[in-house]
């Protein structure tokens, strides 16, 4: 009888441990991860790319921790405008000075079923133009296997981190540039 009461206690002490920690981590597809950006002005609308240069996030999401680095490569972010370009890098980026854009991701919420559509809150620390800043990427992602689609948005408003208003007389800029994440990479539990 007492070998069976152990026997039932034991089970019971295993059966309500904590699962050892699932973490995940989401290696990115750096040729099909795409970054544009928007900066609405007086006379037109100036569409931009960021080029990635590295992308790993590890992560738990029964802990919600996270950790990895996305790194953009701010000399190669470019408009389509030669003349643009070299005043955003020399005078708003001085990717000179500061040629790295990264992200540092700290938390996660969310769920990642497989086969199926899935919300994603990640937050961490951008690290641009000498200064960090906190920021939350709200994502809906789509899992089928282990490959990872992520949509996201946010809104910089790098004249209030520090940089340079390129805003000249009459032709006023807007003080805030809305980035775009389209993201892609492979899964390894």
């Amino acid at each position: 009888m007492f070998k069976k009461i152990l026997l039932l206690a034991l089970t019971l002490v295993t059966i309500t441990l904590p699962l050892e920690a699932a973490e995940q981590k989401l290696e990115l597809d750096l040729e099909a991860t795409a970054v544009t950006f928007t900066l609405g002005s007086t006379m037109h609308t100036v569409d931009g790319i960021m080029h990635l240069s590295e992308g790993t996030v590890v992560f738990d999401l029964e802990s919600g921790e996270a950790s990895g680095r996305m790194v953009f490569d701010a000399p190669m972010t470019e408009t389509g405008n030669e003349k643009r370009d070299k005043k955003m890098h020399k005078k708003v980026l001085e990717s000179a000075v500061f040629p790295e854009i990264i992200f540092t991701p700290e938390l996660i919420e969310g769920t990642l079923a497989e086969n199926d559509s899935n919300e994603l809150t990640l937050r961490g620390m951008v690290s641009i133009h000498g200064s960090e800043h906190p920021i939350t990427l709200k994502a809906k992602v789509e899992r089928t296997g282990q490959k990872i689609s992520a949509t996201s948005s946010l809104t910089i408003p790098f004249v209030e981190w520090g940089m340079h208003d390129p805003s000249v007389f009459v032709f006023r800029t807007d003080k805030s540039v809305e980035v775009s994440l389209q993201i892609h990479g492979i899964l390894n539990d």
